[in-house]
């Protein structure tokens, strides 16, 4: 005998619950039809690909949480990128304006010496 329950409880932990409960009662109503229609034989193969395909989206469904982690990962790596970037634009702009500053002295003391010449 099927038990949905037990379905919808497995399948709820990789995926939301409408979608867990609509795949269990789907489940519930081909297992009816099959128990009317196929053989014994048939019916085993049935839940041996059954039990393969609930493996692989068990699979697909921690692959999907290990791929979520590392965007996250990636997300504050990149956040942490660019507080150093405004931090190395921060420090540049400092240091372009005390250079500007510098060259902004020497050329007021290069044109105090040539006026006093003239």
């Amino acid at each position: 005998m099927l038990n949905t329950t037990i379905i919808f409880e497995e399948l709820k932990d990789t995926m939301s619950e409408p979608a867990a409960l609509k795949i269990a009662n789907v489940l519930a109503r081909v297992y009816q039809e099959l128990l009317n229609t196929v053989t014994k034989t048939e019916f085993n193969e049935f839940k041996t690909e059954f039990n393969e395909l609930t493996a692989t989206v068990k699979e697909l469904a921690e692959a999907q949480k290990r791929t979520e982690v590392r965007v996250e990962e990636l997300a504050e790596a990149q956040k942490r990128t660019e507080i150093k970037m405004d931090q190395g634009f921060e420090y540049l702009k400092n240091q372009i304006s005390a250079l500007g500053s510098r060259w902004g002295i020497y050329n007021e003391g290069t044109f105090r010496a040539t006026i006093q010449g003239v």
